[in-house]
């Protein structure tokens, strides 16, 4: 199934890439806009203290589901060519590369990893099976949404799209997705991936239950004491109808700065213990495929050099990670931005319930 999945993506490749003229992305983002001020205007009663605020960010997230919408496919494909070039490598060269990404970037990406190490071993071929799957109707869904944009039905020069009103547009761009996309595909696919998906997060909860627990707890304490100070002054200083918001807006700004000292403090454990196990996880490795290479076996248990070389790539690997205050380095934090943003968007998830 994923091999039918990924070449199904690869071939539309080409028209997922294709550059679009600036007028268009302009049109395309109006369109955007438009589309996000009618769903502001139909929301439900019990979200009507959001519509100011959605109508506001309307143009921002415009721009962001354009940006996705341009970058999403040379991300992917980036990544699968990527994967499938570290697959191609011999069994020893792919766990070495893996170590040394361990000993330098494992204390930045201590969620990213466990989530990677769990999802291996929860059943890795068919979450990423159903990920294709679901990217799969996404391209079957945009490339019909792209054809439509260009109909122009009435004859009159001007594509229809851009004569409807957004609570047009956005009616009629659900009634294309209902039309186009493949319902069961869509709920088997997303049944295993949110399967998957809440197995690694139970995981990921038990592992990182003492990092959320001592934030809250540095949290909770710092409020005490700076909150003393801070909640009178601002009490005095905010007209009153808002004073009222200051203990619970000081409180939740006390368990995010607990928080984020808690995960600093975890990021040095991950960087002490990554390094050491990445540093000789790459050394056994590399000696193992030389070995191979020279035509003999390799045996850990007849040599120190292997600890010798693992416990110089963890002493420098541990330094490079404090050095660098766990940030990736340009330009590298360019290309692992998208890892950037699903370590912290994990770290959220994690810390969300004990926050609020």
């Amino acid at each position: 199934m994923s091999a039918t999945v990924e070449g199904s993506a690869t071939q539309r490749k080409g028209a997922s890439e294709k550059k679009k003229p600036m007028a268009d992305v302009m049109n395309s983002m109006k369109r955007n806009e438009k589309m996000i001020r009618a769903m502001a205007d139909n929301t439900p009663e019990w979200l009507k203290g959001a519509k100011p605020y959605l109508q506001k960010a309307a143009p921002i997230l415009a721009f962001l589901a354009m940006l996705i919408d341009t970058a999403a496919p040379y991300v992917i494909h980036g990544s699968i060519w990527a994967y499938k070039k570290f697959k191609e490598l011999p069994d020893e060269l792919e766990w070495a590369v893996f170590g040394v990404w361990l000993c330098f970037f494992g204390g930045v990406y201590p969620v990213l990893v466990l989530t990677v190490e769990t999802f291996l071993m929860t059943g890795w071929d068919q979450t990423s099976a159903a990920i294709l799957e679901l990217y799969n109707q996404f391209l079957i869904v945009q490339e019909a949404s792209k054809k439509d944009d260009e109909r122009d039905d009435d004859g009159d020069g001007i594509r229809d799209v851009d004569q409807r009103s957004g609570k047009e547009n956005f009616t009629h761009k659900m009634d294309l997705f209902l039309k186009t996309a493949d319902p069961k595909k869509i709920q088997s696919a997303a049944g295993v991936v949110f399967n998957a998906w809440f197995a690694v997060v139970a995981v990921l909860r038990v592992e990182f239950a003492k990092t959320t627990a001592l934030g809250v707890a540095i949290g909770d304490a710092t409020f005490k004491t700076i909150g003393r100070v801070i909640v009178p002054i601002c009490d005095v200083c905010m007209p009153e109808k808002y004073a009222k918001w200051v203990p619970m807006v000081a409180k939740y700004m006390a368990r995010a700065f607990g928080m984020y000292l808690a995960w600093t403090l975890q990021a040095v454990i991950s960087a002490f213990h990554s390094g050491i196990r990445g540093g000789f996880m790459a050394a056994r490795m590399g000696l193992a495929y030389k070995a191979r290479l020279d035509g003999k076996k390799f045996n850990d248990e007849d040599t120190y050099l292997d600890e010798a070389l693992g416990g110089v790539l963890a002493l420098i690997g541990f330094w490079c990670q404090i050095t660098m205050g766990f940030q990736v380095p340009f330009p590298l934090n360019i290309f692992l931005l998208p890892f950037d943003i699903i370590e912290w968007g994990i770290r959220f998830w994690l810390a969300d319930s004990a926050m609020f």
